[in-house]
């Protein structure tokens, strides 16, 4: 018998064979690929949900998890899922999914560092940490939830996500009109409008939706004395609600689409005017 089998063996005994290591309780567990004992961090500082997190995890061996991809890069595994994608999806999904990582990849190296693996996706904290950084950078929830699941898919890809039943995507405001477009629809109507020069007030106009969270009849009601480009924001005074009476900061893209939804609008120069004027609403529709 080896040293490794006899401390294991007695870490097995110790307290349900969990055990602390640097103020976090570990576990050892045998790796079902290879045979091989593994030691696990629990991320946890409690014993009680050290354990729980033990027996979720052992569960989860059974042909969902694969141990041996958790020290992976969640840089490297996010390059390795999009390779997958080039061939699993349509070339606008794929180039929608790469624009979203992009964002990813930068807000999760500032949270965790350039070195984060997946295994530090077993702490919920994490991805919610996440959502509320990225809220605070102005961006709106249904695209946080875009990018929540992508994260989802990247680990699922990697036989990596065991948040089921903890990650709660980030309420979205009731469409207006109905439901929300689905990513694959979302591409089809923005590659669309981009090949029809005279839809791009519908394109710029799904934009600014999808990047601040505003509602469709809030883009449709935006008067020019709300929209400060300077600062890169938008001031909504007007709202039955009062959660929409609110500055919204503007990210790159939706302070491009702003921009030219603003030349579309030119004849429309007075602070009470409105972006999305009605002259531009007909020429967009292909109308005199």
């Amino acid at each position: 018998m080896t040293d490794t089998e006899n401390t294991t063996k007695r870490k097995s005994k110790d307290r349900d064979g969990v055990y602390r290591r640097r103020g976090y309780w570990h576990f050892d567990y045998k790796d079902p690929l290879t045979g091989k004992w593994r030691p696990k961090t629990t991320g946890q500082t409690n014993y009680n949900d050290a354990k729980q997190f033990k027996s979720a995890f052992l569960e989860s061996l059974n042909g969902k998890y694969n141990p041996n991809n958790d020290r992976l890069k969640f840089s490297d595994a996010a390059d390795a899922y999009i390779e997958h994608r080039r061939v699993a999806a349509g070339e606008g999904t794929l180039r929608l999914e790469k624009e979203r990582l992009r964002a990813v990849k930068k807000l999760l190296s500032r949270i965790a560092g350039s070195d984060l693996r997946l295994k530090e996706f077993d702490d919920i904290r994490l991805i919610r940490t996440y959502q509320q950084k990225r809220i605070a950078e102005g961006v709106g929830p249904r695209t946080v939830n875009m990018e929540g699941q992508l994260m989802r898919s990247i680990l699922k890809h990697h036989e990596q996500w065991k948040l089921d039943g903890k990650y709660e995507a980030l309420p979205e405001p009731v469409s207006e009109v109905g439901r929300s477009l689905s990513p694959e629809e979302e591409v089809r109507l923005i590659d669309t409008a981009k090949s029809h020069p005279q839809w791009a007030v519908a394109y710029h106009a799904t934009v600014l939706e999808n990047e601040t969270g505003m509602r469709g009849v809030e883009v449709r009601n935006l008067q020019l004395k709300r929209v400060d480009i300077a600062a890169s924001e938008i001031h909504l005074q007007k709202s039955k609600t009062k959660g929409g009476v609110r500055t919204i900061p503007l990210n790159p893209d939706a302070l491009g689409s702003v921009k030219e939804l603003v030349i579309w609008a030119l004849g429309a120069n007075h602070p009470d005017h409105y972006l999305i004027p009605a002259r531009v609403k007909a020429a967009a529709e292909g109308r005199n």
